[in-house]
């Protein structure tokens, strides 16, 4: 049983470390919370169920970095951003982008 628990462990931190993509070297990216809800849930790890905080709808957020994260069968995009001096997570489905850097 330990060993079993040992190689999903391992094979989870396999698949987290290798699906993160950092921005790119041309510039920062950033992205647009949408407007279709008052604000976005900041979260502190992709994924996570725990909130930070919240961000208004309309708020540009620079994307620090990049991580898709498989569940099942679904992957989803969560990007990293500056939040009250720390960073925060937020999901690719709150938000308008990545653009290129900057936006206007």
């Amino acid at each position: 049983m330990t060993y079993g628990i040992r190689i999903s462990i391992a094979a989870l931190a396999l698949a987290f470390i290798g699906s993160t993509v950092q921005a790119s070297a041309a510039g920062p990216s950033f992205a647009v919370i949408d407007s279709s809800a008052e604000s976005a849930r900041v979260a502190p790890a992709p994924g996570s169920t725990r909130d930070l905080g919240h961000i208004r709808a309309g708020t540009k957020v620079e994307i620090l970095e990049k991580r898709d994260v498989k569940s099942g069968m679904v992957t989803v995009t969560y990007y990293r951003i500056p939040f009250n001096g720390k960073s925060g997570w937020i999901s690719q489905y709150v938000t308008v982008g990545p653009h290129p850097s900057p936006m206007r």
